[in-house]
């Protein structure tokens, strides 16, 4: 019996820390806020209609945080539930029946007005197929599944997207296979047939001697939202350790038009392969953030008309510190981009379909956001 008391200890201990912090956490949400952004250009009402999520690089005594109304408080959520898991919790409210056994992510549903739909795909390790389950309620109301054949074995496969086109499903399925292959297939689905109509490998990679290759996707953050675009990134560079580590790398844009089921390809200028840069897509336009000559820089590429627009410049007038805590995130109409500087961090209200800056303010504490949403 006497061996089982440290385990007991430590668990109370344990339980005992995480309660004090959750505590700490909601007591100080119902007083002063934690710090307050001030306001440097544009109106500060754009901070009262948004909820941001993030973190403290330099404070650990709170997890995470929310921005509301311009002022900083600890989340007050439950333990370990973030503001976009808390819209699964929603909808397992609204479709109990339709969500039950699905996984909390958000690549794998789509909505749009009264349809909800999911997709999940499972390869087996060694398999030489994968199982694609769709179910939608809504316009269509089914449940199916198919069998897509995989010229090689499977060693694990990731959904990147799902988008309905009238009666057609489309479906980004990334295959790593155990030869070290990389392959992106873009799967097409009969919503009233449930068939598979095509398998179409999109982009296919492996690392040759001093070369590694990857596939990126870009998309909107945390979306479930209709998209006419998917967006992904092929691209290859190569290590020079005599030069300090650094790397050279060519990168190859892929837009493929769920509304024409086409495809076009671009190479990304080289201004744009910075090693620091956050991409993101929102409607129609690609966004790439970069930090250039001190100052933040959103380059649009309008995927409709295939052409590069003017591109946004926010002025940073302070020094711009450690770059990984360049973060970049979307909600429903604007893009939030945060970065820290030696007076603190810097957060830009952008909307990137006019190419205004709406607001920038200041907050002096390092500062990671990491997720947007509007309040309802």
């Amino acid at each position: 019996m006497n061996k089982f008391w440290p385990l007991l200890f430590v668990t109370i201990l344990a339980l005992a820390t995480w309660t004090t912090h959750y505590v700490q956490m909601t007591s100080a949400s119902a007083g002063k806020p934690l710090a307050t952004f001030e306001t440097l250009s544009g109106d500060e009402a754009h901070l009262h209609d948004v909820i941001l999520e993030g973190s403290f690089v330099n404070r650990s005594s709170y997890a995470r945080l929310v921005v509301e109304n311009g002022e900083v408080y600890p989340r007050t959520q439950p333990f370990l539930t973030s503001s976009h898991l808390q819209v699964f919790e929603d909808l397992k409210k609204q479709h109990r029946s339709f969500m039950r056994g699905k996984m909390n992510n958000t690549n794998q549903f789509y909505m749009h007005n009264d349809t909800i739909a999911y997709v999940n795909s499972m390869g087996e390790q060694g398999a030489t197929h994968i199982d694609m389950t769709f179910d939608v309620k809504g316009a269509h109301n089914t449940s199916f599944t198919v069998d897509i054949p995989i010229d090689e074995k499977i060693s694990w496969t990731t959904t990147y997207r799902l988008t309905l086109q009238g009666e057609a499903a489309y479906v980004l399925v990334n295959v790593m296979l155990e030869n070290g292959k990389e392959v992106l297939y873009g799967i097409e689905l009969n919503i009233p047939e449930k068939q598979l109509v095509s398998a179409k490998k999109l982009v296919e990679v492996m690392d040759e001697g001093e070369l590694d290759y990857f596939i990126s996707f870009i998309s909107e953050s945390y979306t479930m939202q209709h998209e006419d675009y998917f967006v992904y990134v092929e691209g290859q560079y190569k290590h020079q350790y005599n030069e300090g580590d650094s790397y050279t790398h060519s990168e190859e844009v892929h837009v493929w038009n769920t509304l024409t089921n086409t495809e076009a390809v671009f190479e990304l200028p080289e201004r744009l392969q910075a090693e620091e840069r956050r991409i993101v897509t929102k409607g129609k336009l690609l966004l790439i953030n970069i930090i250039r000559d001190g100052n933040i820089v959103t380059e649009r590429y309008d995927l409709d008309a295939q052409k590069w627009l003017e591109p946004i410049v926010v002025n940073v007038s302070s020094d711009i510190y450690a770059q990984p805590y360049f973060s970049v995130t979307t909600s429903e109409q604007y893009m939030y981009t945060s970065i820290m500087t030696d007076e603190g961090t810097m957060l830009a209200i952008i909307d990137p379909n006019t190419g205004n800056t709406v607001y920038t303010g200041m907050l002096n504490e390092s500062l990671s956001i990491f997720y947007a949403m509007e309040q309802q």
